[in-house]
């Protein structure tokens, strides 16, 4: 092989290594940042994975639409009792 195609796959090697170390450190950053939003899961809101988080949430929303629900109700019942009045 040529002088000039060796420092050619040596560049190529190099960017290919540069890129590889730069994908890991991202992966080691997310890693870190989802390790902690785990942490915070399971001492906050006493969940132990993100399934978990999921399945609360949609509890919490069946929980809210219930109420609202309920306030809606209430809140009609109330005005027929102004107009009642009036």
């Amino acid at each position: 092989m040529s002088e000039l195609k060796l420092k050619e796959i040596e560049k190529k090697i190099k960017r290919v290594k540069e890129d590889l170390e730069e994908k890991q450190q991202t992966r080691d950053k997310l890693q870190g940042k989802l390790d902690s939003l785990l942490d915070r899961l399971k001492n906050e809101f006493e969940l132990d994975s993100l399934e978990d988080a999921q399945k609360e949430v949609k509890e919490l929303e069946k929980d809210i639409d219930v109420g609202q629900t309920k306030v809606n109700k209430q809140y009609n019942e109330i005005m027929v009792m102004v107009e009642a009045m009036e």
